[in-house]
C-alpha cells in the first residue's frame, strides 16, 4: 500500500511538461503452483500539469485498475482534464506472469477484447506519455473497441482530429490547420485523410493510407503524401517549398519514404556572422576526490525510416549572403535515413555575381556539391573575375556553404595586401597613406580569418559600397581627418561624400570607371570653393 505519493515521476520530460501530485497505488501478488495472481489499483489525485512557457496549470485525475486471473489481464481506468471526462479504457489482455525468474508472457493466439474512448484535447491524454521531439495537439474524439486475438484482432471504431497542429523539434518541420480521418474496420485501421498546411499557411498536405493489423506479418502499412507548394524547410539560412508525392511503406522494424520532390522555390543564404567555436578549457581539480564512474548511457533505438527520395530543381535556386548574388540549377537524391539524410548530386552555377567593397566580380565558374557523407552542409566551390586598373582580380570563395573561405589571385601576381588596396581604394599599395594602411591590414587580417573589420561590418550595415578613412589638406597646409562614404549609383560610377571636423560643408566626388585603368575623377572643394576634373590612368607591370 503507498499513499500520497509524489508524482513528479510522471513527468517523463520535466523540461517540457511539470506534472505534480498525489498517486496512490495498492498492489497484492499471490503465487500457487508457478502462476502468479493479483490485483493492483492506482489512482492519481490533486495533479497539475503545467506545460513549458505556459503560466497556467491543467487540474487531472484518474485512476487505473487492474487484475490478474486466469492468464488474463482485465483493466479498467479513467481520466479526467479540466474538470471533465477525458479518456477511459476497459480491456482484457491474454498474458502469463511467472516468477523465479520473473517472466511475461504474451498470449498472441488467446482471445482478447476491450474499448477505448477519448473526447477532449489531445495533448492532454499525451502529456503522460514520452513523444521525444514530437509536439502534437488538437481537438480528439476516438473510439475503439476490439475482439478476436491479439495476432489477428478485429476492430471497430473511428478517429478524428480537428484543429491540431504538429511540430517536430529536431527538423523543424510543422503542420498547421491539421484534420485527421482514420476508421477501424475488421482488421484494417484506414487513414481516410490527412490534411495540412506548412507553417505559412501556403503550401498544403494531403494524405491516405492503411495499416494491417496482422502481428506476424509486424503490422504493415502504406500511406501516401501528396504535397503542394509545400514549405519543406525553412531553417533560417536555408529554405525551400516544392511539390511532392511521396509513399511511405513498412512495417514495425522499418520504413522505406520514396517519390518524387519538384522544388518550385528555394533560397541559401551564407551567414554575415559566423559563431566562432568555444575554446577548450582544461579543468584542474584541487585536492579531488576519485570520481564514482559514471554508468554509460542507455542507448536509444530509433525507428528506421530509410529515404530514396530523387530531388531536381526545374526553378533556379536562390544563392546569397556576404556578397554573393546567384541562381543555380541542379538535381540530386536524398539516401540515408531522417536522422542521418545523406544528399548526393550537383548544384551548377548559372549565373551571379560576387561583391567586395564595392567591386563587383561576374561569376565565371561554380558548383554546390553534396557529397553524402554524412552532412547536409553542401560543399560550395565557385570563381569570379573583375578588372581593376588594368589588372585582372580572381576571387574564389570555397568551402562548406555556412562557413566558405575567400581567397584573391591576380594577373600579374600581386600580394594580398596589393590586391585588396585595389579593391578598397582603386590605387596601389605605395600611392596609400598611413590611415589608409591601417583599414587595408584590417582589412587583410579579417580575410585571413584572424580578427573582425569594424569598418567593414558598419559599411554592411549601412547599405553603401564604401567607408574610409581618409586625410585631406586643410587651410593651414596640413592635413585634416575625414570620414568618405561612397555608393556605386551605376555599374563603374562611384559618388562619393567626405566631411571632415574642421568643415561645415562636405566635399562630394564622382569617379567613372572609363575603361582600360583610365577614370574620369570630378570632385568639389569646398574649402578653396572650387571644383576639380582630372583623367586618372593607373598601369600595373
Amino acid at each position: 500500500l503507498l499513499t500520497d505519493f509524489p508524482n513528479d515521476c510522471l513527468s517523463i520530460n520535466p523540461l517540457e511538461v511539470s506534472i505534480i501530485g498525489k498517486l496512490d497505488l495498492q498492489t497484492e501478488i499471490t503465487e500457487t503452483q508457478r502462476e502468479v495472481e493479483g490485483f493492483f489499483q492506482a489512482a492519481l489525485a490533486q495533479v497539475e500539469i503545467t506545460r513549458l512557457g505556459e503560466t497556467e496549470s491543467i487540474t487531472a485525475q484518474g485512476k487505473l485498475n487492474g487484475e490478474l486471473k486466469n492468464n488474463k489481464l482485465v483493466l479498467q481506468g479513467d481520466l479526467a482534464t479540466r474538470d471533465r471526462p477525458l479518456a477511459s479504457l476497459e480491456a482484457k489482455f491474454p498474458i502469463r506472469l511467472k516468477s523465479d525468474p520473473w517472466k511475461i508472457d504474451v498470449l498472441n493466439d488467446s482471445a482478447t477484447e476491450g474499448k477505448f474512448q477519448l473526447d477532449g484535447q489531445i495533448e492532454d491524454f499525451l502529456d503522460f506519455f514520452n513523444l521525444r521531439s514530437n509536439w502534437l495537439q488538437g481537438r480528439c474524439i476516438s473510439h475503439f473497441s476490439w475482439t478476436n486475438t491479439l495476432n489477428n484482432p478485429l476492430v471497430d471504431g473511428s478517429l478524428e482530429l480537428t484543429d491540431g497542429y504538429y511540430e517536430n523539434y529536431l527538423t523543424a518541420a510543422q503542420l498547421t490547420d491539421l484534420h485527421i480521418q482514420i476508421e477501424a474496420k475488421t482488421n484494417i485501421l484506414h487513414l481516410k485523410s490527412l490534411t495540412a498546411k506548412d507553417r505559412k499557411q501556403t503550401g498544403t498536405v494531403f494524405a491516405d493510407g492503411q495499416l494491417q493489423l496482422n502481428l506476424e506479418q509486424k503490422f504493415p502499412f502504406h500511406v501516401h503524401f501528396a504535397f503542394q507548394d509545400f514549405l519543406f524547410m525553412d531553417l533560417g539560412f536555408a529554405s525551400a517549398k516544392a511539390n511532392s508525392t511521396i509513399d511511405v511503406t513498412g512495417n514495425l522494424n522499418g520504413a522505406l519514404a520514396e517519390g518524387e520532390v519538384h522544388v518550385i522555390h528555394s533560397d541559401l543564404t551564407i551567414p554575415e556572422n559566423l559563431t566562432k567555436s568555444p575554446p577548450n578549457l582544461e579543468v584542474v581539480y584541487l585536492n579531488a576526490q576519485k570520481p564514482i564512474p559514471m554508468p554509460p548511457p542507455l542507448a536509444e533505438k530509433s525507428y528506421p525510416l530509410r529515404l530514396n527520395l530523387v530531388i531536381d530543381t526545374p526553378q533556379p535556386v536562390s544563392i546569397s549572403g556576404r556578397g554573393l548574388q546567384s541562381e543555380w540549377k541542379g538535381d540530386f537524391v536524398l539516401k540515408g535515413t531522417h536522422l542521418d539524410p545523406r544528399p548526393v548530386g550537383n548544384l551548377e552555377l548559372l549565373n551571379g555575381e560576387f561583391s567586395f567593397s564595392g567591386r563587383f566580380f561576374k561569376l565565371t565558374r561554380g558548383s554546390l556539391a553534396f557529397t553524402a557523407e554524412g552532412h547536409l552542409i553542401p560543399h560550395l566551390d565557385l570563381s569570379g573575375a573583375t578588372e581593376q586598373q588594368g589588372i585582372s582580380i580572381i576571387v574564389n570563395l570555397q568551402g562548406p556553404l555556412n562557413n566558405p573561405q575567400l581567397t584573391f589571385q591576380s594577373v600579374p601576381q600581386l600580394p594580398l595586401s596589393a590586391i585588396i588596396s585595389h579593391l578598397l581604394f582603386g590605387q596601389d599599395i605605395s600611392e596609400i597613406n598611413g590611415l589608409q594602411a591601417l583599414q587595408l591590414a584590417t582589412a587583410v587580417t579579417n580575410i585571413a580569418g584572424q580578427s573582425p573589420d569594424m569598418l567593414e561590418s558598419t559599411r554592411k550595415s549601412l547599405g553603401i559600397d564604401r567607408l574610409s578613412i581618409v586625410s585631406e589638406p586643410n587651410s593651414e597646409g596640413g592635413e585634416t581627418i575625414s570620414i568618405q562614404v561612397g555608393k556605386y549609383v551605376a555599374k563603374g560610377v562611384l559618388v562619393s561624400i567626405s566631411q571632415s571636423a574642421e568643415n561645415s560643408a562636405p566635399n562630394i566626388s564622382i569617379e567613372v570607371d572609363i575603361g582600360k585603368g583610365f577614370f574620369f575623377q570630378a570632385e568639389t572643394d569646398q574649402m578653396q570653393e572650387q571644383g576639380k576634373f582630372g583623367i586618372k590612368w593607373n598601369r600595373n607591370y
